[in-house]
């Protein structure tokens, strides 16, 4: 059994003097064990996961890889270059599928997410598996 205490940040780079959501980041980050960063097939989320790892001094962090549903768009070789340099300085990459039209119908049906994707469910229980795996930092 598995006690985990999740808080949802703003997407800021951890910084003490950089305003309120900067603060609040460093604060969390601080006494956290493990850090999720989000990110899809584009540049801006794989640069974003990047920044945040050349931040240092965070704790481990896995990285849920929104895979896109085409294939061309999964095996582009910039996409591959950059989950291939994430992969060396995270503790996890998990994929989880692209499902945000299910997504979107179960947030309008007032459905659990998990209800409306046996994909995504796993995808979901995989992520819980390797935040509460990752190694506690020193």
């Amino acid at each position: 059994m598995y006690t985990l205490v999740i808080v949802d940040m703003s997407n800021r780079l951890p910084d003490p003097t950089g305003g309120p959501e900067a603060a609040a980041a460093a604060f969390w980050l601080d006494v956290a064990d493990v850090v999720v960063l989000p990110a899809a097939a584009s540049k801006q989320d794989f640069n974003g996961v990047l920044d945040y790892l050349d931040v240092g001094g965070l704790p481990p962090a896995v990285v849920a890889y929104i895979v896109p549903r085409t294939r061309r768009s999964r095996e582009h070789p910039l996409a591959r270059r950059y989950l291939d340099a994430i992969e060396q300085q995270v503790a996890r990459v998990v994929e989880v599928p692209d499902e945000a039209e299910p997504v979107r119908f179960a947030v309008m049906e007032g459905l659990p997410l998990d209800a409306v994707s046996p994909r995504l469910r796993l995808a979901y229980k995989r992520l819980a598996e390797a935040v509460a795996t990752v190694p506690k930092r020193p």
